[in-house]
Formats: C-alpha cells, structure tokens, sequence
C-alpha cells in the first residue's frame, strides 16, 4: 500500500512530531509537537517574515510563507484510507475539511494513544454485527431489513441492494445502507437457514 503514498508529498504524523488526546467535550485533539530542527527553521522563517515585512514585499507571497509553517493542531478527524484491508494502517487526519497529515499505522504509538484512536475510528466505523435476518422486503428500488444485531435489533433500508452488500473474503459481508451506516457478517454461512436464504437473493 505504501507506494501509493509516494506519488506527492505526505505530512506523516508520528509519534514523535503529534499528540493526541481528549477534549472536555469528547473530541479528538491533535498536537504538534516541533524537533529542536523544526524549531530552528520556524524561528529562521519567522526572522524571513518580519523582514519581508519591513522592507514591504508582497503581503501574498508572506502570507504563502507563513502558511507553510501551519501545524495540523487542533480538533481532527479520522478516515481510513482502507477500511476493509488495513484498518489501522494509511489513517487521514482531517482538520476541518482539511486533510493535515496520514497516520502509517496507530501501531506506532504507545498504548493509550493506540486505544484512543481506535476507539475513535470504532466510534466513527460503527458497525453492528448482523447475528440473524427477521425480514427482507423489497419495494420501490430499496430493501427494508429487520435484523438481530450484537447491539440489538435493529432495521435499515439499503438503495441498489446488490451493490451495496460487499464480500469481505469468502464468507464475511459488508452491508451499507442508504444513510451510508455499516453492517457486519462475520460469517454468513454460519446464520440460521431462513437468514441465509433471504441473503442468497443478493450474493
């Protein structure tokens, strides 16, 4: 997968150069954290810009400056660059609607920030497992499920149903429905017959 990132230029948070944590209100916060050698270029270009100033070059060409010196610091967000093959590796920290920087693999880091960010990409990845089928209807280009899931019963409706249910290997599926919220079936030749019949229409 790596040398898909090699095509352009790719702000890696590490960590050695980002914190995470909490807020008070939940969300994810993402530090910068300079080395002593970023440190030494920040306080050179910072030096650049006050002379630039002085000496009244164009405010856009310092301003182009002093954006390159931005840190990926605040509330973020978190999107798998592959979701079904590697999890926790190629993870996009966005800020805003910004991406800011690419995680390689939560792996890295130690065990809290390890659990708190994949708590975070649990949280956004929620994906009830699918444990047994109670109906399948089909009206109007969508179908209607009802299901038994880990969390509880529960019922969707999924658009372009054949599209929409994804294999995951030889027996594990991927459900998303029409609000793009995900399902789970670790194995669907392991559910009862009535489920597995009303899943051979589609699969």
């Amino acid at each position: 997968m790596e040398s898909i990132f090699k095509t352009s230029k790719i702000n890696y948070l590490t960590p050695e150069n980002a914190q995470f944590s909490k807020t008070e209100g939940g969300l994810l916060y993402c530090k910068w954290v300079e080395s002593e050698q970023q440190k030494a270029k920040r306080k050179e270009d910072e030096k650049k810009f006050a002379k630039d100033k002085a000496s009244k070059k164009s405010d856009k060409g310092a301003d182009k400056a002093k954006d390159e010196c931005d840190k990926p610091e605040g509330v973020v967000k978190l999107h798998r660059a592959f979701p079904f093959v590697t999890p926790t590796e190629y993870i996009s920290v966005f800020k805003d609607d910004d991406e800011v920087g690419i995680i390689k693999d939560i792996m890295l880091f130690d065990e809290t920030t390890r659990q708190l960010l994949g708590a975070e990409l649990k949280r956004v990845y929620f994906s009830p497992i699918i444990t047994k089928i109670n109906t399948i209807k089909e009206r109007y280009g969508f179908s209607y499920w009802e299901v038994t899931t880990d969390k509880g019963k529960l019922d969707f409706a999924v658009a372009d149903t054949y599209r929409n249910i994804i294999k995951l290997g030889k027996n594990r599926l991927k459900i998303i429905d029409q609000d793009a919220n995900r399902y789970e079936i670790s194995d669907y030749t392991k559910l009862d017959k009535g489920s597995i019949k009303m899943l051979e229409m589609y699969i």
